[in-house]
């Protein structure tokens, strides 16, 4: 089975052939990402692969994509309607205006105020022609999804536009946080659909007739109609798959992943083969939303980053991002002096221009009004770079309770900056082969994990016990009757969820929890099921 792994990062789009049976990469590459149109660097990418060369037969198309996180710290997105009900959520939401609705649940799920049909249709007649997708957000929607069910219903039929529900992107607690997250998706909606059309396009061009997977922000993956309905779950797409494919071309089950790219250098760690999720949910561009992923640390240090002369004479590098002097030319918006560009000057790294590095290197000493002897300067650049290199990594490190087997890095420009830190570290290194595109490997040897979670609460003024799910809420009147339908629901939901992913035959597995008070009494009982697969186009 082979399998077409592609990352478009910020600076770069990577490319590779994997033979899922061998683990052995059949081709790789590495081209320029071009922003303004993303399909230009995925179709230079496909054409560097070679496939002439190649076997050309691919079963499965894997995409990490950084193109939903860019989008929401550009502001970027469709026009996005947002009905809340019960309450309004404190804190600024990614919208304009929004529609209200009476209607509401206690936190135990149970009804304070019913919600009338007729306010629903005058509020979505109001909403008619206005927006291209729909966000509804109810209070307490965890516990009883019914009002949001009723609003995204009548919504279908009345606007015919995408409807995202609040207690269907998440089912933790947060009020502001799910509607934050429902928002967010649908704003994304169309853009996901945009890129998934247009790589399709491209595949057909080159005879690919396989389906396609899309890689979430804790790494997993979902089948391109899934992440239709669910791109705000491609936050963090990019760097989760980095992580994946350390962990894989490396062989290390306990380690700590080091990805040097063009922008930011991302620092995850993993244990008994598993990348750590933040459960919290992702913080992206300020907004915290409720989506799982990967738990990554980025620094502001990357092959592109900006490198300068301070008043004082000292140098500083990055945060922001420029076009090295050396892979651009005089009159190009945004260049600057950069650690690329210091690569070439001490001879190091030479695909591109080492005049135009010269040049830049020159401009740093006049910005500065001082003298700049280029191969001096560099050093002393590539010493600042260093600096704050191992910085990030003892960031990385303090960050991690117990000290991993080994570092692995990974990135274009990770073999030539993190052997020289082997030194400041008793930890070994490890700079896997392939470690230039490990993002489009990770995107190619990731699996399918959905998880769905149900709660039983009691009502002890009803004295019953209450389960509680994205699909209903139910009760009963004995705790073990609640359990038992609380495990069957959990089960069904995963399994429902990784079988949309694009899952065959998912192997489920159940863990339990049981809170109790101070004294010992039942508080809640937590059962959550993990749905794991993989694509059924390459399973046996």
């Amino acid at each position: 089975m082979r399998i077409l792994g592609i990352d478009t990062g910020g600076t770069y789009t990577d490319g590779v052939i994997l033979e899922r049976e061998s683990k052995r990469i059949l081709a790789k590459a590495k081209t320029l990402t071009t922003p303004h149109d993303l399909v230009l660097g995925i179709q230079a990418c496909l054409d560097s692969l070679h496939f002439e060369d190649a076997e050309p037969h691919i079963d499965l198309v894997c995409l990490s994509t950084t193109l939903a996180t860019n989008a929401i710290v550009e502001g970027r997105g469709c026009r996005a309607g947002l009905v809340l009900i019960g309450r309004v959520p404190d804190g600024t939401l990614p919208v304009d205006e929004y529609e209200f609705l009476n209607g509401r649940f206690t936190i135990k799920g149970t009804v304070v105020e019913p919600l009338e049909e007729r306010e629903v249709v005058a509020a979505l007649d109001r909403m008619r022609g206005k927006y291209e997708a729909l966000a509804v957000s109810g209070y307490a929607s965890v516990r009883n999804p019914a009002h949001e069910q009723m609003v995204g219903c009548l919504a279908r039929d009345r606007l015919g536009i995408p409807v995202v529900h609040g207690h269907e992107v998440t089912m933790a607690l947060g009020y502001y946080e799910r509607t934050v997250t429902a928002v967010l998706n649908a704003r994304l909606i169309p853009i996901i659909q945009h890129l998934i059309a247009a790589v399709s396009q491209v595949l057909e061009a080159k005879n690919i007739q396989a389906p396609i997977m899309v890689v979430k922000g804790d790494g997993s993956l979902m089948q391109a109609s899934y992440a239709l309905e669910r791109p705000v779950d491609t936050i963090l797409s990019g760097p989760a798959a980095s992580v994946i494919g350390g962990a894989y071309l490396s062989g290390h089950d306990n380690a700590m992943i080091v990805d040097i790219g063009g922008t930011t250098t991302d620092i995850a760690h993993i244990r008994n083969g598993r990348t750590r999720i933040n459960e919290d949910g992702a913080t992206v561009a300020g907004w915290r939303t409720r989506v799982r992923a990967a738990d990554i640390c980025t620094f502001g240090l990357g092959g592109d980053s900006a490198i300068r002369v301070e008043d004082n004479g000292s140098i500083e590098v990055g945060p922001h991002k420029v076009t090295p002097y050396c892979r651009s030319h005089a009159g190009e918006p945004q260049r600057g002096f950069t650690p690329t560009d210091v690569l070439h000057i001490l001879g190091e790294y030479m695909e591109w221009d080492v005049a135009e590095a010269i040049r830049g290197a020159l401009g740093c000493g006049n910005d500065a009004d001082v003298a700049v002897d280029p191969a001096p300067f560099a050093s002393l650049a590539h010493q600042a770079v260093m600096e704050k290199l191992n910085h990030c990594l003892l960031e990385g490190l303090r960050l991690e309770e117990s000290t991993p087997q080994a570092i692995v890095g990974i990135g274009a420009p990770s073999a030539h900056w993190m052997r020289k830190i082997e030194n400041l570290s008793a930890i070994p290194l490890c700079i896997p082969e392939h470690a230039e595109v490990a993002n489009a490997v990770g995107a190619a040897a990731g699996g399918i994990f959905e998880q769905s979670q149900v709660l039983v609460r009691r009502d002890r003024i009803g004295d019953q016990y209450i389960v509680h799910s994205t699909r209903e809420r139910l009760d009963f009147p004995d705790l073990a009757t609640a359990k038992k339908t609380a495990e069957r629901l959990a089960a069904e939901l995963a399994r429902e969820c990784a079988v949309k992913a694009g899952a065959d035959h998912p192997d489920v597995r159940i863990s339990r929890d049981d809170i109790l008070d101070e004294n010992g009494s039942f508080l809640e009982f937590r059962v959550t099921a993990h749905a794991f697969g993989y694509p059924s186009s390459i399973c046996p």
